[in-house]
């Protein structure tokens, strides 16, 4: 039985189809050019990330002085948290999100964001 994963096994079908119909030295050559491709791809796309690395230079306006300092400081606390609501305020938490009159915040845009595609 065959221990691959089910995508690898449906991504390999077809050509497994068409090398099981072929002899043996066609279907050879032809896994050698897939093989090949995949390396290929593989390669252009990694040579196009350290390309794109090099002419974009991420980092080239951060100052490394100033990442040492903020590395080297101690983080400070603030001293007073305020504490979360408790379940007994939820209900007013909830209610304060919720516009008193939805029709007039919608017309007058005042609703909260939804996600999707941005009105215009």
């Amino acid at each position: 039985m065959d221990e691959r994963h089910p995508i690898e096994q449906i991504q390999l079908a077809p050509l497994r189809r068409l090398s099981s119909s072929l002899d043996h030295l066609i279907a050879t050559q032809l896994w050698a050019r897939v093989l090949i491709g995949m390396t290929a791809g593989i390669g252009v796309g990694a040579a196009l990330g350290l390309a794109l690395g090099l002419v974009v230079q991420p980092g080239r306006f951060l100052d490394a002085a100033i990442v040492r300092a903020a590395m080297a400081s101690e983080v400070v606390l603030p001293s007073e948290v305020p504490a979360p609501p408790g379940l007994d305020r939820l209900p007013e938490v909830v209610i304060g999100l919720l516009p008193t009159n939805p029709l007039a915040s919608m017309v007058g845009r005042e609703a909260p964001p939804t996600p999707g595609p941005a009105a215009t």
